[in-house]
């Protein structure tokens, strides 16, 4: 089998003070990965995260990146569906509380 652990155990085992750019692509797995990141996310200046684009998923990244004080910056790499909507996005979170004018 594969070794999992957690971003807050590399952080910590890897003795790494600051992360300028995060970027998660985890094909619908970024949800879990955050909620277990959290210290890792308090010394993480931008994050970019993939994240698919249907109600439940969006509000539920958006939810846990406005607790751990990241506001949404602006939206990246857009994934376009066959059928022409939006499959999936770059979203492109900034440490702070500020919003989207």
């Amino acid at each position: 089998g594969v070794a999992e652990s957690t971003l807050d155990d590399f952080v910590l085992y890897n003795r790494i003070k600051k992360v300028s750019v995060l970027k998660i692509d985890t094909e619908g797995h970024e949800i879990e990965i955050l909620k277990a990141a959290s210290k890792t996310l308090r010394i993480t200046t931008w994050a970019i995260v993939e994240t698919q684009f249907e109600s439940l998923h969006l509000v539920t990244m958006l939810n846990l990146m406005r607790k751990a004080g990241r506001y949404l910056d602006r939206i990246g790499a857009v994934n376009i569906n066959s059928d022409g909507s939006i499959g999936s996005a770059d979203l492109i979170f900034k440490k702070g509380r500020h919003s989207i004018n």
